[in-house]
């Protein structure tokens, strides 16, 4: 039959052609004993060594039909045999009796199969390891098995065990819980229950007991436990009957069941196993699988669709020794441990070969068959979930394309193979630039590729992919549920693809790559690194750290964009000396990065969790960079003696997308509210775990995202504000339930300390304590539900007391915060008002006696207002605030008059260097002579101000009563809006008499030359001096009344009483300012009135002459003597010398030298060229500041005369107004300089005249 295939065969010309000029033809028989079998496979297929064209001979040699037929007659039951035979081993968790078995069972067939230097490659490696697991019920004792570690803690029992009433939850549901106590119980649920473990955890349970299910799948697995360290124990009874047994049983009442488990984590060697097949050069490509299993029940993993990748890596094997395959390059072939836990086994292999990868006679390939049952695609896949190593980043190296080229070879392959045998399956490459992890598999998986691929190997999986694997992590991956016929096609395509793969010439060509060093440049990307560290802990005698050996490592990658953690961790122990280290961990990428978060953890030997992570200030001495920048970092964690809390069915108040992950917490203490020093958490989904110091009383807070509270925990009561907090003891753990009714009924307890906090002070809110009764209610109705076990009812309730909660408590706060802030703002008022009253009351004739009378006056006030206003007395740490309040104040003060000094003395300084040239404007001064005036007046009018402080008092006095009581629940601003009105117009009526009233005073105020802005001025100071005293005054008496009225109970218990509330401050401040709405227009007419023909400002009266160039201007100023006129031009002089320079950036500069001519006792001029700004538009002019003596009036008269040299007339006339007022601004200077500065400006003058010739 093979001879006649031969012929039929489309290569035999090729074959014959060869034969005669070599003159050589070798017929093989093989005969090889089957290892899983007593089956033996016959090939009569030639083998040539030695040919010039390879590739031409090799496709000779390869007949995919043959191979085909061989793997469908023979090899594939041989497959079929080994999967039965792993998973006939129990479980192959690393480190359990199957995997030991495995290892034994793969070494001997590598060594059945004439393979070279075969030998197991051993590492260090952490796993959690089952001793033993059962429960007694009734006096017996039955056999079961522990789950998974949450995180770290596993499922270990004290080793007197855990008992509580048995109770069946069924599906876990809080609907399937009702009418259950689960509170201290042990709870049977049915495998397929999803997380509802959680539930139950959150109720109270002690544990739960799983009964065994029909079948399931790797969803349901996967959510058997959760990845933080909480400490719940979970049982699995592998047996149909005693399940059945147990499910009646849970049901009855009064049964009383005991839970044991021993697992613990362990450090073992693990093991690779390693095998060579030598080939014509000693380049080495690896042929890789991995032979462990995984299962959210450890003891339990008979993996059997994992075993279908090793199982086909051992008759591959068989096949290239049973046909003499001579392979170009070394093969290795490599069974991988650890592949579960973040691809261990290849990880360490790469670490330990890493100076061989890539080198001459090293590793230049590596390719993994990971296959499935569930479907007939194969993906050529380079990428997996634990490092995400993207192929973009490597196209520097030439990986990429080197690696997509292979993949186009496999391509090849997969279309002659199907066109030369009967079998369906499709092959697709993932090996492209787009990175799309999702169209590979619909779930998260590691590749052993991974490693090598991050250390720039070329590397790829032979991939079972889009299909969900389902059986995988289940203790029901048997091999009754395995498709054959779909693995069949892929073993097929498999085989035949490596054994042509390993001797293609073509591929001489893609396995060029040069080593790499690790590098984080972009396109350039080598990314297989390492973390050491040292666990530590904070020792207080000796002020320093020690190192804590047997810790638990657990090292998570995390995006610090999103805060999103990887979805692999790395585990691992420190050793005697405190130590660790992780190999193989995967530096960021531009779009994927990366930062790592080292948790360590220890327990006691009953399983107890004694140490955490430390969170608190102690852990800064020891923070290192968490990102992979060079191949090798350094992480220290710091640890502190611990206990936890639980917390569950945490949730965001206002969203339910948003998780407890992105909860941060503070812990402190309840009575200073300081953070303590040492205290740490983890969140997950809806559970948190907080680690507290044993023996500390500790408060919980815990906020989501823009500060929105989640977990309020501090045990209050409603003596005790701030809550007694919560204490734990070292290794305890201690169940709080439920967060959102925790948070409810703390939220409650301070809620009614605020509520009797200011009741006590006669202030009362309707409002509040109708919103705080109905979340007192709200609580009872859940506390009865809880105690009929009605759990699902319950739960509703509860979110909904929470949003109650939260509301009563922002109510009652509001309360506190009002009176606080009105109790600081009169505080602020009494400062003028004390100010004041003291002017107003007494003749002071001194600052110092003005300032001490003040500060007695205030210190009475402030005492009378702390007996009669709650504000004082409700304010939380009011002293500190005042405190704080007072030195805000004295520094204002301070840096007021270091501003005042700097710039008076800079200001001397300018004077000195340029002269008095420039107008100096203390508006501090004008506000001072303001207030000063208005005292004046309020003293001068004594009749008139008593009327109108006793108008604004009343007013006051009676909106203090309007607004601090009312029948409503709470106050609307709109329905005050008409007392208000009517109190801002009685207030505008006074002010408006006052100031009709003062025409006269306004009138020679105007002939002063005093503007309407200052006069203004003057009467805003003197009614807000009014609108202060007077307000306080009402303000005061209404707080008297509302008192008196409460304490003989005159005011009913339906009005709310709070008279220090923001709504009697923002009324009070609104009806004081009216008394200024009404200034503007009776100011506006009587400033008009007294002088209504008086222009406010000085106009020029000439026109220009001429032309229109010329332009002779008379200035409204005369000089008394000849010596004064003499001053002034030495004045000017000296003021337009400062504008030398276009660089000055003045209004003009002079651009000829100026010119004096003196005719005494006649006429004086000072004549100069002046350009104008802008200076772009070219505008020249000549200056002469011309004075005369009229001897009619015997005084000296100005007139300035200019003439357009150049540029736009219609311009220079324009900027002419701008540059006269300027002129006229130091004339107006000259007036206010002193005695002194006008004679030595003459003299000056006098210096100038004899420095220039004669003829000047």
């Amino acid at each position: 039959m093979h001879l006649r295939k031969i012929l039929a065969s489309q290569y035999f010309a090729y074959a014959v052609f060869i034969s005669f000029f070599i003159g050589l033809t070798v017929a093989l028989v093989i005969k090889s004993p089957d290892y899983a079998t007593t089956e033996t496979v016959t090939s009569d297929k030639s083998t040539i060594s030695s040919v010039e064209n390879v590739k031409t001979v090799i496709q000779e040699l390869i007949d995919y039909e043959y191979y085909s037929d061989q793997i469908t007659t023979h090899y594939f039951q041989n497959i079929r045999n080994h999967i039965g035979n792993f998973s006939s081993f129990g479980s192959r968790v690393t480190g359990y009796p199957g995997y030991e078995l495995s290892i034994d069972y793969i070494t001997d067939f590598f060594q059945s199969q004439n393979l070279t230097e075969v030998q197991t490659l051993s590492y260090p490696h952490l796993v959690p390891l089952d001793r033993g697991t059962r429960f007694t019920l009734g006096g017996k004792n039955y056999s079961a098995h522990a789950l998974a570690p949450n995180s770290v803690h596993t499922s270990k029992i004290p080793s007197g065990g855990l008992s509580g009433m048995l109770v069946y939850g069924g599906s876990g549901k809080y609907s399937d819980l009702d009418g259950k106590k689960i509170d201290g119980a042990i709870v049977v649920l049915e495998f397929n229950s999803q997380h509802n473990w959680i539930n139950v955890a959150s109720l109270g349970a002690k544990g739960v007991i799983y009964l065994t299910p029909d079948k399931t799948n790797r969803y349901e697995a996967e959510t058997k436990s959760i990845d933080i360290p909480l400490e719940f124990p979970r049982i699995y009874i592998d047996n149909k009957t005693l399940s059945g047994t147990m499910r009646t049983l849970s049901t009855q009442v009064n049964q009383t069941v005991t839970i044991y488990s021993d697992i613990e984590w362990e450090r073992i060697d693990a093991k690779n196993v390693m095998g060579i097949l030598p080939g014509l050069d000693d380049d080495i490509i690896v042929l890789s699988a991995y032979f462990d299993s995984s299962s959210c029940v450890p003891a339990l993993s008979p993996g059997a669709d994992e075993a279908c990748g090793i199982a086909t890596l051992l008759e591959l094997i068989r096949i290239m020794k049973d046909n003499k395959v001579v392979p170009k390059k070394t093969l290795m072939f490599l069974a991988l441990s650890g592949h579960n836990q973040a691809a261990a086994g290849a990880r360490e292999f790469v670490s330990s070969n890493y100076d061989r990868l890539n080198r001459q006679g090293g590793i230049k390939l590596f390719l993994s068959l990971d296959l499935s049952s569930s479907t007939k695609i194969i993906g050529l896949n380079p990428y997996g979930y634990l490092y995400k190593f993207k192929l973009r980043y490597t196209t520097g190296n030439n990986l990429f394309y080197r690696l997509k080229s292979i993949g186009d070879i496999f391509l090849q392959y997969a279309s002659e193979i199907r066109m030369t045998t009967d079998h369906s399956f499709s092959v697709d490459s993932y090996v492209n630039i787009q990175d799309i992890f999702e169209d590979i598999a619909p779930f998260t998986f590691v590749g052993d590729q991974e490693p090598f691929i991050a250390s720039n190997v070329l590397g790829l999986s032979l991939f079972s992919a889009q299909s969900p694997r389902n059986l995988y992590n289940t203790p029901f991956d048997l091999p009754s549920y395995l498709q054959f016929n779909q693995l069949e096609a892929q073993v097929i395509y498999s085989i035949c693809a490596l054994v042509q793969l390993v001797n293609d010439t073509d591929l001489d060509n893609y396995l060029d790559l040069q080593p790499k060093g690790f590098s984080v440049k972009p396109n350039m990307h080598v990314g297989f690194g390492v973390i050491t560290g040292s666990c530590k802990i904070y020792n207080e005698s000796s002020l320093w750290t020690d190192n804590v050996a047997n810790a638990l490592i657990r090292i998570t990658s995390r995006d610090p964009n999103t805060n999103s953690p990887g979805v692999y961790s790395y585990y691992t122990q420190t050793d005697e000396e405190g130590g660790f280290t992780v190999n193989g961990v995967s530096s960021s990428q531009p779009d994927n990065p990366l930062e790592f978060d080292v948790e360590a953890y220890t327990f006691n030997s009953e399983g107890k969790l004694v140490q955490a992570n430390n969170l608190g200030p102690f852990r800064v001495f020891f923070d290192q960079s968490n990102k992979l920048v060079t191949q090798k970092i350094t992480i220290n964690p710091t640890v502190f003696n611990c206990g936890t809390l639980g917390l569950f069915d945490i949730s965001h108040p206002y969203s339910r997308y948003i998780s407890s992950q992105s909860l941060t917490y503070q812990v402190l203490n309840p009575e200073s509210r300081a953070s303590l020093q040492y205290y740490g958490y983890k969140n997950l989904d809806s559970v948190s775990l907080v680690f507290l110091p044993p023996h500390t009383r500790s408060s919980i807070i815990g906020t989501f995202p823009n500060n929105v509270l989640g977990i309020y925990a501090t045990n209050s009561s409603a003596d005790l504000l701030r809550g007694y907090g919560f204490q734990v003891e070292k290794g305890e753990f201690k169940n709080l339930g439920i967060s959102t009714f925790i948070t409810s009924k703390d939220l409650q307890s301070k809620t009614q300390t605020f509520i009797s906090w200011y009741t006590s002070h006669n202030i009362y809110d309707q409002r509040v304590n109708e919103t705080f009764q109905e979340l007192s209610l709200q609580i009872e109705i859940i506390n009865s539900l809880l105690q009929n076990y009605d759990y699902s009812e319950a739960l509703q309730e509860m979110n909904q007391a929470r949003l109650m909660s939260f509301t009563a408590l922002r109510q009652a706060r509001n309360i506190i915060t009002d009176g606080s802030n009105t109790a600081l703002l009169f505080a602020f008022f009494l400062i003028p008002f004390s100010l004041t009253l003291s002017n107003f009351l007494f003749d002071l004739n001194s600052e110092k006696r003005w300032l001490i009378v003040s500060c007695i006056i205030y210190f009475v006030a402030f005492g009378f207002f702390y007996l009669i206003h709650p504000g004082f007395k409700i304010a939380p740490q009011l002293g500190l605030t005042l405190i704080g309040f007072i030195n805000v104040i004295s520094v204002l003060i301070i840096f007021y008059m270091l501003f005042h000094e700097s710039t008076g003395f800079l200001v001397q300084i300018r004077k000195n260097t340029l002269g008095a040239h420039f107008i100096k404007s203390n508006q501090t001064s004008v506000v001072l002579i303001a207030i000063k005036t208005g005292i004046q007046r309020m003293k001068k009018h004594k009749p008139r101000t008593i009327l109108n402080l006793s108008a604004v008092a009343l007013l006051s006095f009676s909106l203090t009563l309007l607004t601090s009581t009312s029948s409503q629940t709470g106050f609307n601003f709109l329905e005050l809006a008409l007392p208000v009105a009517i109190a801002i117009l009685l207030m505008s009526n006074t002010s408006i008499s006052t100031v009709y009233d003062s025409k006269k005073e306004i009138s020679i105020f105007t002939s002063l030359g005093v503007s309407p802005s200052s006069i203004l001025g003057l009467f805003i100071a003197e009614f807000l001096l009014h609108a202060i005293i007077g307000s306080m005054v009402g303000y005061s008496g209404g707080i008297i009344v509302i008192r008196f009225l409460s304490s003989i109970d005159l005011i009913s218990e339906s009005f709310s009483v709070n008279y220090s509330s923001r709504a009697v401050i923002i009324t009070l401040i609104f009806s004081g300012l009216g008394m200024l709405v009404g200034l503007v227009l009776p100011l506006r007419e009587s400033s008009l009135n007294s002088l209504p023909s008086q222009k406010r400002s000085w106009e020029i009266s000439t026109l220009p002459e001429g032309d229109g160039s010329q332009w002779n201007i008379s200035l409204p100023f005369v000089a008394s003597s000849e010596d004064e006129v003499e001053g002034i031009l030495a004045f000017l002089n000296e003021f337009l010398l400062i504008f030398e320079s276009e660089n000055v950036g003045g209004p003009f500069f002079v651009s000829s030298p100026i010119i004096f001519k003196n005719q005494p006792g006649i006429e004086k001029h000072l004549t100069t060229t002046v350009y104008l700004a802008p200076f772009d538009m070219g505008i020249i002019q000549t200056v002469d500041v011309y004075s005369y003596l009229d001897t009619v009036k015997n005084h000296w008269k100005f007139v300035i005369k200019l003439n357009r040299v150049e540029g736009v007339l219609q311009a220079w006339q324009a900027l002419v107004k701008r540059y006269i007022g300027i002129m006229r601004q130091q004339f107006l200077l000259w007036k206010g300089l002193s005695r002194e500065d006008k004679m030595a400006s003459t003299e000056q003058f006098k210096n100038l005249i004899f420095s220039l010739s004669p003829d000047t």
